[in-house]
């Protein structure tokens, strides 16, 4: 079994939440992931996107999978609160935007489409790729 120092380490830069992908890219097996899912090392948030397990489970977590599962960037209401907007209700919804036609729905996420959006529109908060606030 490979070293699980570089799955915590990629985990610690996107809220303990890492991708089959990004896994597979460092070095792991498709068994090794497996074993990993199976003696629940990992816990499934999104098809292809993990949690670290014993990571507690909090919004910006769930917002990173979602960012991760759809190839988008945080928008919207979820963009708003990580930039410090207050918005009634408390925590918003999850939402992202893909600049692509198709991209996968995961449940419990709202995913808007542009046709126009570019990389100089996104940049990171707290770690997590989101629309700029103009």
């Amino acid at each position: 079994m490979r070293d699980e120092t570089t799955l915590h380490a990629l985990g610690a830069r996107q809220h303990a939440v890492v991708t089959y992908g990004q896994m597979r890219r460092a070095g792991f097996s498709r068994h090794e992931i497996a074993h990993l899912l199976r003696v629940k090392r990992l816990v499934v948030m999104f098809q292809g996107v993990y949690r670290l397990a014993g990571a507690p489970t909090t919004w910006r977590q769930r917002l990173m999978a979602a960012c991760l599962a759809t190839g988008g960037v945080a928008s919207h209401r979820a963009a708003a609160w990580l930039w410090g907007a207050d918005l009634p209700g408390g925590e918003p919804p999850i939402e992202v935007t893909v600049a692509r036609s198709r991209a996968p729905r995961p449940p419990g996420v709202i995913v808007h489409r542009s046709s126009d959006l570019t990389s100089a529109q996104v940049v990171r908060r707290e770690g997590i790729p989101t629309t700029n606030p103009l």
